[in-house]
């Protein structure tokens, strides 16, 4: 779960944080735009898909 931080990221769209995840979110398509995990990259095959709280 993550929540919006208020500022952008380096990809310019919404930066979300939370639990070891930040993440760049398009907010009018939700997807993911850029993302870490514990300040590194996705282990390869890994798949990122922002889906609303509820």
């Amino acid at each position: 779960m993550v929540e919006a931080t208020g500022g952008t990221g380096a990809s310019g769209y919404p930066r979300y944080e939370g639990d070891g995840v930040a993440a760049d979110i398009d907010p009018r398509t939700r997807a993911v735009e850029a993302i870490t995990l514990d300040g590194g990259e996705l282990p390869y095959g890994w798949v990122a898909e922002a889906v609303p709280e509820g």
